[in-house]
């Protein structure tokens, strides 16, 4: 095929995906090292993505800001090449419309769904990064996907350092992050089980970061007032690159399947991953070498793609009978082998 000059890689959301989406930068950019190639991506996830030396740019879909405006600023940019790894009816508009040859990837939506419903159909897991690989292909790229990855500037990481200084944390702290928010109720851990976790963590000695946006207020609010120690409250003040530096600098990190796993994974922070309502059969699960996740396997998981309906049992046996002593156990491993080697700046 004809080398592209100018190649535009389309991935609006939702956070974590748009992280797994830098496994893609890579590949693209060994096989084509002098073209040109800008990421598409909703304003609000844009600035982690920014200082990517992988990307010649990276291109803010605004909401509120009419299509035909966006899109006409993206006809003048004159690329030709399109490479989809959303698949929704936007991208494949804004695929459509650039009067660029066009590559898209397959979500396997049926499979999926397979695995929802039809639990025993013998249904082969494919990873997010292995359907990702597939229009890859189709351009000659036949090695395996990159890691995900997401570059920080230095001043930056700096600036969060001092900031963490200011909350008490100081540079010979070992952290603990815990992010106890995801974007469905019925992906959350139960609050005493994190306030459990939280306390023995700072019974180690290590500090305990709470960590969440404004929207996770009330369930962080409940799961302090469980605790017998007063943990390190970061939700609600900071931005996402801020958040991002912050779980650089855990030593491991607690979540609900979420964004924040992922970019865990994409700057080396092991992360201890708690799956309920989804499963990681369904291809969403972490993907670092010292990456965990614990899921108590029940016979009605998955019991929707990404953790929207509300559990139809009395109890949330998925992520009840995930007991505060395995995450316990799975962080005293991580922070007790050596560390990985850290990320990239």
């Amino acid at each position: 095929m004809a080398q592209p000059r100018k190649m535009l890689l389309i991935r609006f959301s939702s956070l974590g995906d748009v992280v797994l989406s830098t496994a893609a930068f890579g590949p693209l950019r060994e096989r084509f090292p002098d073209a040109e190639i800008y990421l598409l991506t909703k304003s609000r996830y844009a600035e982690l993505f920014e200082c990517d030396p992988r990307l010649s740019g990276v291109l803010k879909w605004e909401s509120g800001v009419p299509f035909h405006k966006q899109m006409s600023a993206l006809r003048g940019m004159r690329f030709d090449l399109c490479v989809d790894l959303h698949a929704s009816l936007r991208s494949r508009l804004v695929g459509g419309l650039l009067s660029a040859r066009c590559i898209r990837y397959r979500k396997h939506r049926l499979t999926r769904m397979a695995m929802v419903h039809l639990k025993r159909l013998p249904v082969r897991t494919r990873t997010v990064l292995d359907l990702y690989a597939a229009p890859l292909a189709r351009l000659g790229i036949s090695k395996g996907m990159d890691r995900p990855r997401i570059f920080l500037e230095e001043g930056l990481l700096a600036k969060v350092e001092k900031e963490l200084e200011e909350w008490g944390v100081r540079k010979e702290d070992e952290a603990v992050g815990v992010h106890p928010g995801a974007k469905w109720d019925a992906k959350r851990w139960e609050a005493k089980g994190f306030a459990q976790v939280c306390n023995r963590i700072l019974e180690t000695g290590r500090k305990c970061l709470l960590l969440g946006d404004e929207g996770d207020l009330p369930f962080v609010q409940e799961i302090v007032s469980r605790m017998r120690h007063v943990p390190t409250l970061l939700v609600g003040e900071l931005d996402l690159s801020e958040l991002t530096a912050v779980i650089r600098r855990c030593r491991a990190l607690v979540c609900n399947d979420s964004g924040p796993m992922h970019i865990a994974t994409a700057v080396d922070t092991p992360v201890v991953a708690l799956f309920g309502p989804t499963h990681p059969r369904l291809g969403f699960a972490p993907m670092g070498t010292h990456d965990v996740v614990l899921t108590a396997n029940r016979p009605c998981s998955p019991c929707s793609l990404h953790g929207e309906k509300a559990c139809r049992f009395s109890q949330r046996y998925c992520m009840e009978e995930i007991s505060p002593d395995r995450v316990i156990a799975e962080i005293a491993r991580i922070v007790s082998s050596p560390s990985p080697t850290s990320a990239p700046k």
